[in-house]
Protein backbone atom coordinates (compact mmCIF):
# COMPACT_ATOMS: atom_id res chain seq x y z
CA UNK A 1 0.00 0.00 0.00
CA UNK A 2 1.33 3.41 -1.00
CA UNK A 3 1.15 5.84 1.95
CA UNK A 4 2.79 8.80 0.19
CA UNK A 5 0.57 11.81 -0.23
CA UNK A 6 0.49 13.28 -3.74
CA UNK A 7 2.25 16.64 -4.09
CA UNK A 8 0.01 19.49 -5.08
CA UNK A 9 0.33 20.88 -8.58
CA UNK A 10 1.34 24.28 -7.25
CA UNK A 11 4.11 22.79 -5.13
CA UNK A 12 5.48 20.85 -8.12
CA UNK A 13 5.46 23.97 -10.33
CA UNK A 14 6.84 26.43 -7.75
CA UNK A 15 10.53 25.80 -8.44
CA UNK A 16 10.32 25.85 -12.26
CA UNK A 17 8.09 28.95 -12.14
CA UNK A 18 10.55 30.68 -9.80
CA UNK A 19 13.46 29.99 -12.14
CA UNK A 20 11.40 31.12 -15.13
CA UNK A 21 10.53 34.41 -13.41
CA UNK A 22 14.20 34.97 -12.53
CA UNK A 23 15.23 34.40 -16.16
CA UNK A 24 12.60 36.85 -17.40
CA UNK A 25 13.79 39.50 -14.94
CA UNK A 26 17.43 39.01 -15.89
CA UNK A 27 16.63 39.13 -19.60
CA UNK A 28 14.95 42.51 -19.11
CA UNK A 29 18.09 44.08 -17.65
CA UNK A 30 20.00 46.23 -20.10
CA UNK A 31 23.72 45.73 -19.70
CA UNK A 32 26.66 46.57 -21.91
CA UNK A 33 26.94 42.92 -23.00
CA UNK A 34 23.26 42.65 -23.94
CA UNK A 35 23.38 45.94 -25.87
CA UNK A 36 26.59 44.88 -27.67
CA UNK A 37 24.90 41.61 -28.68
CA UNK A 38 21.79 43.49 -29.78
CA UNK A 39 23.92 45.73 -32.04
CA UNK A 40 26.39 42.96 -32.93
CA UNK A 41 26.77 44.06 -36.56
CA UNK A 42 27.92 47.53 -35.45
CA UNK A 43 29.99 46.27 -32.51
CA UNK A 44 31.89 43.80 -34.72
CA UNK A 45 33.12 46.61 -36.99
CA UNK A 46 34.68 48.60 -34.12
CA UNK A 47 38.37 48.40 -33.23
CA UNK A 48 39.45 47.18 -29.78
CA UNK A 49 40.21 50.63 -28.25
CA UNK A 50 36.74 51.85 -29.28
CA UNK A 51 35.07 48.76 -27.81
CA UNK A 52 36.93 49.30 -24.53
CA UNK A 53 35.94 52.97 -24.52
CA UNK A 54 32.26 52.16 -25.06
CA UNK A 55 32.36 49.53 -22.32
CA UNK A 56 33.67 52.27 -19.98
CA UNK A 57 30.55 54.31 -20.94
CA UNK A 58 32.69 56.91 -22.69
CA UNK A 59 31.38 58.57 -25.85
CA UNK A 60 33.11 61.00 -28.22
CA UNK A 61 32.08 63.52 -30.83
CA UNK A 62 31.49 61.77 -34.14
CA UNK A 63 30.20 58.52 -32.58
CA UNK A 64 27.08 57.04 -34.19
CA UNK A 65 23.73 56.67 -32.47
CA UNK A 66 24.30 52.90 -32.30
CA UNK A 67 27.64 53.42 -30.54
CA UNK A 68 25.99 55.74 -27.98
CA UNK A 69 23.23 53.17 -27.43
CA UNK A 70 25.83 50.44 -26.84
CA UNK A 71 27.70 52.64 -24.35
CA UNK A 72 24.84 54.29 -22.44
CA UNK A 73 21.70 52.33 -23.26
CA UNK A 74 18.23 53.61 -24.04
CA UNK A 75 17.77 57.30 -23.23
CA UNK A 76 15.15 58.47 -20.74
CA UNK A 77 13.85 60.99 -23.27
CA UNK A 78 14.45 62.02 -26.90
CA UNK A 79 13.93 65.57 -28.13
CA UNK A 80 13.79 66.29 -31.86
CA UNK A 81 14.59 69.73 -33.26
CA UNK A 82 13.91 71.01 -36.76
CA UNK A 83 15.49 74.29 -37.82
CA UNK A 84 16.35 76.06 -41.07
CA UNK A 85 19.86 74.57 -40.87
CA UNK A 86 18.56 71.00 -40.53
CA UNK A 87 17.20 68.59 -37.98
CA UNK A 88 18.80 67.12 -34.87
CA UNK A 89 17.93 64.80 -32.04
CA UNK A 90 18.96 65.05 -28.39
CA UNK A 91 19.08 61.98 -26.18
CA UNK A 92 18.61 62.78 -22.51
CA UNK A 93 19.79 60.40 -19.78
CA UNK A 94 18.28 60.98 -16.35
CA UNK A 95 19.34 59.53 -12.99
CA UNK A 96 16.50 58.51 -10.62
CA UNK A 97 16.80 57.84 -6.89
CA UNK A 98 14.97 58.17 -3.59
CA UNK A 99 16.14 60.71 -1.05
CA UNK A 100 15.58 60.11 2.66
CA UNK A 101 13.70 62.97 4.35
CA UNK A 102 13.30 61.64 7.90
CA UNK A 103 10.37 59.99 9.63
CA UNK A 104 6.78 60.87 10.40
CA UNK A 105 4.26 59.66 12.92
CA UNK A 106 1.60 57.66 11.10
CA UNK A 107 -0.36 56.49 14.11
CA UNK A 108 -0.15 54.22 17.10
CA UNK A 109 0.28 50.48 17.25
CA UNK A 110 -1.82 48.65 19.82
CA UNK A 111 0.20 46.06 21.74
CA UNK A 112 -1.19 43.66 24.33
CA UNK A 113 1.33 42.67 27.00
CA UNK A 114 0.88 39.80 29.43
CA UNK A 115 2.17 40.21 32.97
CA UNK A 116 2.94 36.73 34.37
CA UNK A 117 3.25 38.04 37.95
CA UNK A 118 -0.33 39.35 38.06
CA UNK A 119 -1.60 37.09 35.28
CA UNK A 120 -3.25 40.03 33.58
CA UNK A 121 -3.05 41.68 30.20
CA UNK A 122 -2.32 45.33 29.60
CA UNK A 123 -2.84 47.33 26.41
CA UNK A 124 -0.22 49.89 25.47
CA UNK A 125 -0.12 52.20 22.48
CA UNK A 126 3.29 52.55 20.83
CA UNK A 127 3.99 55.37 18.35
CA UNK A 128 4.49 54.07 14.81
CA UNK A 129 6.97 56.02 12.68
CA UNK A 130 7.50 55.48 8.96
CA UNK A 131 10.45 56.70 6.87
CA UNK A 132 9.78 59.44 4.32
CA UNK A 133 11.45 59.31 0.91
CA UNK A 134 10.95 61.60 -2.05
CA UNK A 135 11.55 60.60 -5.64
CA UNK A 136 14.38 62.56 -7.23
CA UNK A 137 15.40 62.80 -10.88
CA UNK A 138 18.31 64.69 -12.33
CA UNK A 139 19.38 65.07 -15.91
CA UNK A 140 22.94 63.72 -16.19
CA UNK A 141 23.82 63.50 -19.89
CA UNK A 142 22.52 65.18 -23.08
CA UNK A 143 23.82 63.83 -26.38
CA UNK A 144 22.93 65.77 -29.53
CA UNK A 145 23.02 64.12 -32.95
CA UNK A 146 23.01 65.59 -36.44
CA UNK A 147 23.16 63.24 -39.44
CA UNK A 148 23.37 60.25 -37.01
CA UNK A 149 26.63 61.52 -35.48
CA UNK A 150 27.29 63.00 -32.03
CA UNK A 151 27.76 66.76 -32.35
CA UNK A 152 27.72 67.71 -28.66
CA UNK A 153 27.75 66.09 -25.23
CA UNK A 154 26.62 67.90 -22.08
CA UNK A 155 27.26 66.08 -18.81
CA UNK A 156 26.34 67.01 -15.26
CA UNK A 157 28.85 65.58 -12.82
CA UNK A 158 27.67 64.46 -9.38
CA UNK A 159 28.61 66.75 -6.47
CA UNK A 160 32.12 66.14 -5.20
CA UNK A 161 33.38 64.81 -8.54
CA UNK A 162 36.72 66.28 -9.55
CA UNK A 163 36.74 68.22 -12.81
CA UNK A 164 39.04 66.81 -15.51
Amino acid sequence: MNTRRPRSVLRRLALPLGFGLLLVLLAGCSSFDSRAKEKASVFATLDEPTRTRLEAREIHLGDSADMVYIALGKPSEIQKTTAATGSSATWIYTAHWQEYQGTRLVGFRRDVIYNPATQTYRVIHTPDYQPIYIERAEERIRVTFASDRVTSVEQTLPPGTAQP
